[in-house]
């Protein structure tokens, strides 16, 4: 079945001329029905009603404004799943800050995940006669959401493709995402990872999960292994269903959560059960303060103020007359670390050492800013470092990171078996000429540098 093009030329949308005519009465009488007004029997209010339903006319309560004045009436309707949710009222903002630098007014709606709330807000906005709308698409098919006499309208969808209709869409990589979660737990030692997800009827989140369980598959973990607990909705049902899995006969040594709210739900499960410092956890979505709960939440950030920034611009310039086919927009995730993605699976403190010696795990924690025109240098020493210290023997994990976003930002972590292992490890790596040239490359006094220091 072919998909329809929006805004690209459709039929004019009906007005009530047209519902008079269809149904044998006076434009007045239209009026007073659909203003809701008395003075008309009930015979001629349902031939009325009968006729606009047959046209899918909506009363259109900006023309008085519109015959004053130009033809726009600066404002654009903006769908999301909920605007209370931080990820959503992020695009929501950015959207605004873009488009108030054009006089353009955001009205914004929630959908709840709701098919028959899309339609009806649709037609809502629609019947304010909105320059465009920016919406989540939340039915499996837009073609039957958007009427056909609408289909000019400028429109540009977020967070997920439509289906049925040709428009421009602004998504996040969630496949990708979803893969660098699998392959950083992986790389921190886990090899079975629980997976909490949102509604299977949701796009992203068949897409994360599909991202994350190919991800695992690549790196030869049996998928049959994963534990997964999916249509998690809510902050409650997360949190049951992670207590579930960790309560198990055998429960996983880490948690995906493929959705920030599901984060939340995991985050109160790990802290009930005692294991937030014992189980690792990665989320999906960033949010306030996730720096500043014990441990910090490593996160696959999206970026809603690029999401939002974008549609906005794709929307004005679809307003403006911008003819091109339409196209999707992908805005790239990052890794954020910040500690409850880095914990080791606890099976490691009791498995035994090649030496037979019973494994007394050694934690270490580094983090440092490199001086502005240092980084290739310290890339490169840290490149050679890693070499090193992964082939030594004790070494459990080496992982230096530095942020995208922040290229100057390092956070290194480290793993050893034992106290042995970890003091050959300093006194043969990181002597006095070591140290000497990353102070010279790094913000922080020499006589300040904390290379390693353990984390309790």
């Amino acid at each position: 079945m072919s998909e329809l093009n929006v805004g690209g030329g459709a039929k004019s949308r009906p007005t009530m001329r047209h519902v008079a005519a269809l149904a044998g009465v006076g434009i007045k009488t239209v009026s007073r029905v659909m203003n809701e007004e008395p003075g008309v029997s009930e015979s001629t209010r349902q031939k009325v009603l009968l006729a606009s339903k047959q046209l899918n006319y909506e009363l259109d309560v900006t023309a008085g404004s519109l015959r004053r004045s130009s033809r726009r009436t600066q404002t654009v309707g903006l769908l999301l799943p909920s605007v209370s949710n931080p990820f959503s009222a992020e695009i929501h903002r950015a959207m605004e800050d873009a488009l108030s630098l054009k006089g353009v007014a955001v009205f914004a709606a929630s959908l709840d995940d709701e098919p028959e709330r899309e339609e009806s807000m649709v037609r809502a906005f629609l019947g304010r006669r909105v320059d465009g709308m920016v919406l989540t698409p939340i039915a499996s098919n837009q073609a039957h959401v958007i009427p056909e006499h609408s289909r000019d309208l400028p429109v540009v969808f977020i967070d997920r493709e439509p289906v049925g209709l040709k428009a421009d869409a602004v998504v996040t990589d969630n496949a990708v995402g979803g893969a660098k979660a699998a392959q950083h737990l992986y790389e921190v030692g886990h090899r079975k990872i629980g997976y909490l997800g949102d509604r299977t009827d949701i796009q992203t989140a068949r897409e994360r999960r599909r991202g994350f369980i190919d991800a695992l598959s690549e790196l030869g973990i049996s998928t049959a292994s994963i534990p997964v607990r999916e249509n998690l909705h809510d902050v409650e049902s997360a949190r049951l269903a992670a207590i579930e899995i960790l309560t198990s006969e055998n429960p996983p040594t880490a948690l995906f959560s493929s959705q920030n709210l599901v984060t939340f739900g995991c985050m109160r499960a790990l802290r009930e059960l005692g294991l937030n410092h014992t189980v690792a956890l990665v989320g999906f979505d960033d949010f306030t303060l996730s720096d500043m709960v014990d441990p910090g939440v490593t996160v696959i950030a999206q970026h809603p103020e690029k999401i939002g920034a974008l549609a906005a611009e794709r929307l004005m310039a679809r307003i403006e007359g911008d003819a091109q086919p339409p196209k999707t927009y992908i805005v790239e995730t990052t890794m954020i670390i910040r500690g409850s993605g880095e914990i080791p699976p606890a099976a490691l403190s009791a498995s035994p050492t090649m030496e037979g010696k019973s494994v007394d795990q050694k934690t270490l924690y580094a983090e440092f800013t490199v001086k502005e025109g240092s980084e290739e240098r310290v890339a490169e020493m840290m490149n050679d470092l890693a070499q090193k210290v992964r082939e030594e023997p004790g070494n459990i994990l080496f992982l230096p990171y530095v942020r995208e976003e922040r290229p100057r930002e390092y956070f290194v972590f480290e793993i050893y078996a034992d106290e042995q292992a970890f003091q050959e490890h300093i006194t043969a790596d990181y002597g006095a000429e070591f140290n000497a040239e990353l102070a010279e490359h790094i913000e922080s006094d020499a006589s300040e540098l904390t290379w390693l220091r353990p984390v309790e």
